[in-house]
């Protein structure tokens, strides 16, 4: 077509009108256009290329650094398990969350993700590539969910066991307050402590209470001298003084009870939390390890 076109130029100066020196810049304007265009895609394609190539380093970087911090949480939850379920009452604390590496991981598009991991990816079986594609994105929203649930559940906790402690604390210290009224009401009236049988019974029993190890320890506490006085009160069932302590007896074991069953319940559930991250590291490894082989070939 093109040498027709220069043939006819040639012979009559013109095709259908239009001059030959129009027709030849034509021509180089089309061929200047379309090689500039197929220039700046083959560029653009390259700098794409290498931006997702960047964004695979990326994300394999990013993930491989999340899985220490999920190890350090799940020892973080099994220690506060432990920490909860050991006898010896003590202050609780709540290990670091990590949500800097997440933040890190969801600011990457999810689309640039998909075309890396599952579009460009040749290699593996597609319903594969989509199970684990989910998985890695179900593992992030998992740690952020579980997250959020810890804390809110050791923010219960620690409020609860607080309530509790200070319902301990307050009627403990009513019964020692009674003791010494007891005594003071004796010395005023007289009363040799020999006379006395329950008084001299109590007495004993809260210097017995106080000579053991770790006596203010709330289970020691509990078998050394709450549950002693109970049985106090119940030999002394007629004594008026009885009749006022044993209250003061029975919301220290009901505080005691709630401590308890509080403490067996977050220690399960922090275990079981543990559990469960444990299981979700084991597929997120297994996830990455298929995309950054299967992406590799």
């Amino acid at each position: 077509m093109i040498n027709f076109v220069f043939e006819t130029l040639s012979k009559n100066e013109t095709f259908w009108g239009v001059s030959r020196d129009t027709i030849f810049t034509t021509f180089v304007t089309i061929i200047i256009f379309v090689s500039g265009y197929l220039i700046t895609r083959y560029i653009e394609r390259k700098k794409e290329k290498e931006r997702l190539k960047d964004i695979r380093l990326y994300f394999f970087t990013i993930a491989d650094n999340l899985i220490n911090p999920i190890e350090l949480l799940i020892k973080s939850y099994r220690q506060l398990s432990e920490t909860i379920a050991d006898k010896k009452h003590k202050d609780f604390g709540l290990g670091e969350s990590h949500e800097l590496y997440l933040d890190s991981i969801r600011s990457l598009s999810q689309v640039d993700l998909f075309t890396i991991l599952i579009s460009d990816n040749k290699h593996g079986d597609e319903q594969e590539k989509s199970k684990h594609f989910k998985n890695v994105f179900d593992t992030f929203e998992f740690i952020r969910l579980q997250n959020e649930r810890v804390k809110r559940n050791f923010s219960y906790f620690d409020s609860e066991q607080r309530i509790y402690s200070r319902q301990w604390n307050d009627n403990a210290n009513s019964i020692a307050r009674l003791f010494e009224n007891f005594k003071s009401s004796n010395i005023r009236n007289n009363i040799p402590k020999s006379h006395d049988q329950f008084l001299g019974e109590f007495d004993n029993i809260m210097h017995k209470s106080t000579q053991v190890d770790d006596y203010r320890n709330i289970y020691v506490v509990k078998e050394h001298l709450i549950d002693p006085l109970k049985e106090l009160c119940k030999k002394h069932e007629d004594d008026p003084r009885a009749i006022i302590l044993i209250p003061f007896i029975i919301e220290c074991r009901m505080a005691f009870e709630n401590i308890v069953n509080l403490k067996v319940l977050f220690s399960r559930a922090f275990d079981e939390e543990a559990q469960k991250l444990e299981k979700i590291k084991h597929s997120f490894k297994d996830s990455v390890t298929f995309f950054r082989e299967t992406t590799s070939k």
